[in-house]
C-alpha cells in the first residue's frame, strides 16, 4: 500500500477507536481529537506492527478469537466472525479484519 490508500485506512480505523475531527496536515500526517480532548497525531495503524497490535489486543479483550499467519506471500488474520483478511504486511490485514469486525459488531 502507498499513500492515498494508506490514509483512508488510517482515517476508518481512527474514526472506529473514537478520534474525532480528523484532519490532514500540509504534511500528509493525519492529526484528530482524541476522546479525551487531546489533539495528537494519529498512529500508522496500517505499516506499525506495534500500533497495529492495539487493535489485536481490542479484538481479544472482546472475547473475538484472533490468529494471524504467513499465507505464502501475503499476512492472514482470521477472527471469529470468520472474517479471513489478507495483506502484503502484517498490519495491514490486522486492520482489515479490525474494521470488518467493528463493521459486522459496531457496539464491539
Amino acid at each position: 500500500m502507498g499513500g492515498i490508500a494508506d490514509l483512508d485506512l488510517r482515517r476508518k480505523i481512527a474514526e472506529r477507536l473514537g478520534f474525532v475531527n480528523v484532519q490532514q496536515d500540509r504534511y500528509g500526517q493525519l492529526y484528530a481529537r482524541q476522546p479525551t480532548g487531546e489533539t495528537c497525531s494519529i498512529p500508522a495503524y496500517e505499516s506499525d506492527i506495534a500500533a497495529a497490535w492495539e487493535l489485536l489486543v481490542e479484538l481479544r479483550e472482546s472475547d473475538c478469537d484472533v490468529s494471524i499467519s504467513s499465507c505464502g506471500s501475503a499476512w492472514c488474520v482470521q477472527h471469529l466472525l470468520h472474517y479471513h483478511d489478507m495483506a502484503e504486511h502484517p498490519a495491514t490485514a490486522i486492520c482489515l479484519a479490525y474494521l470488518a469486525w467493528k463493521e459486522a459488531a459496531p457496539d464491539a
